[in-house]
């Protein structure tokens, strides 16, 4: 006979809703019955004890007989016995048991869920790196551009506001989401009102990339699916859950969680031929992320940089370099694409990749040969913060 642990059951018990899951052949020795433990538990539970309340959606017994010797009658007296519902499955061997484990997932209800991926074997990229996507600007006599984003809303595409120039139009600029051929009809470019690249010409630094981030808002909502399904944004409703955090955390505890000061292990996205492919790198945020910073002196037209400080503004992340391993470097078809933490099993988006120090991806075969100054800076997104909120402020998004 099962009883709570104390006189009385804690506080809430009756609202919450169990799954066993029983992986067995379905037979029993000297341990007894495991019919009899099933029927305690049912009873502790207070389910099926009242007809007119019967609690039946208190508790699902899921079984899996498992090899080739299964006694069906033995796994059938286990398991739940609901009308239209499915809890017996008999599986060759574990490998087979993977399988019926996404089938019976239903992903209808959580596609909207931010950082969640389908990473069975039998996935492909973007179901891998499903709010990954891919943005051509195309201009006349000029060639054209080709850039990275994350989708963060049914609407809008997180990315670099230097993959953009002021007189792009519209229709020559094409976003592709979800590894689908078909390109998206764009509504407007939303730019960072602060971003401004040739902001300091005057004092012979070229391109200067503060506040590089961008928005991408479509005409038509996205619709959420395995291969396309947004990225976790900070500071936001779905984040707090994501990161298991209570309902009242606050944007301070996601960013101690996020980008505590020290070195922070992240990923991003690169585009190799036909492939994508996660690259881990380290977000220098503790005792290296001056020296990280110091090397943006290095980049070809900073010649004149006396001091980190006039490019690398409080708005960077900082990657690369050998410490404590070698980093590898975004190419320049990376740009606009998301720094991404990998948290409790979700995907969060601390980071717009903006620029880098070498282009290491230029030549092939200088990729062997990378120095240990290649670092790559993003845009923090904790710092644009009051700028995402306005303009995803329509996102049912919840940011805190």
């Amino acid at each position: 006979m099962m009883s709570w642990a104390g006189d009385a059951p804690p506080e809430g018990w009756n609202r919450t809703r169990h799954v066993i899951i029983i992986m067995t052949d379905g037979l029993h020795n000297m341990g007894g019955n495991p019919v009899t433990v099933i029927q305690d538990i049912r009873a502790l539970l207070d389910i099926g004890r009242d007809p007119k309340n019967p609690r039946e959606d208190y508790l699902d017994v899921y079984v899996f007989g498992v090899g080739p010797l299964v006694d069906s009658v033995n796994i059938n007296a286990l398991a739940s016995k609901k009308d239209n519902e499915h809890h017996v499955f008999k599986v060759k061997d574990m490998e087979d048991l993977e399988n019926v484990f996404y089938q019976m997932i239903d992903e209808t209800k959580s596609l909207s869920l931010c950082g969640m991926v389908w990473e069975h074997k039998k996935g492909n990229d973007y179901h891998k790196q499903p709010w990954q996507a891919k943005i051509s600007v195309t201009r006349p006599l000029k060639g054209h551009e080709t850039c990275m984003g994350a989708v963060v809303s049914e609407y809008f595409v997180l990315t670099a506001a230097h993959c953009f120039m002021v007189d792009d139009q519209k229709h020559s600029i094409k976003v592709s989401v979800g590894g689908q051929r078909r390109d998206l009809e764009i509504e407007e470019v939303l730019f960072h009102p602060k971003y401004n690249i040739n902001g300091k010409k005057a004092e012979g630094i070229p391109e200067f990339y503060d506040y590089d981030v961008a928005l991408v808002k479509f005409k038509n909502k996205l619709k959420y699916g395995q291969t396309l399904r947004p990225i976790c944004l900070p500071c936001t409703e779905g984040t707090t859950r994501a990161l298991r955090l209570p309902q009242t955390a606050t944007c301070k505890q996601h960013k101690e969680q996020l980008l505590p000061v020290k070195d922070v292990k992240a990923l991003f996205v690169s585009e190799q031929g036909k492939s994508l492919t996660r690259k881990e790198v380290y977000i220098k945020n503790g005792d290296k992320k001056a020296s990280c910073e110091r090397d943006a002196t290095k980049a070809q037209g900073y010649e004149k940089v006396k001091d980190a400080s006039e490019v690398v503004t409080p708005r960077f992340l900082c990657t690369g370099g050998v410490d404590p391993y070698a980093d590898p470097n975004t190419c320049k078809g990376d740009s606009g694409g998301p720094l991404i933490v990998h948290k409790r099993s979700r995907f969060i988006q601390v980071g717009v990749i903006s620029w880098g120090v070498v282009d290491v991806c230029r030549d092939q075969r200088r990729q062997q040969l990378v120095p240990s100054y290649a670092r790559d800076f993003h845009i923090n997104l904790f710092q644009v913060l009051p700028w995402l909120k306005d303009k995803l402020k329509d996102e049912d998004l919840g940011f805190l």
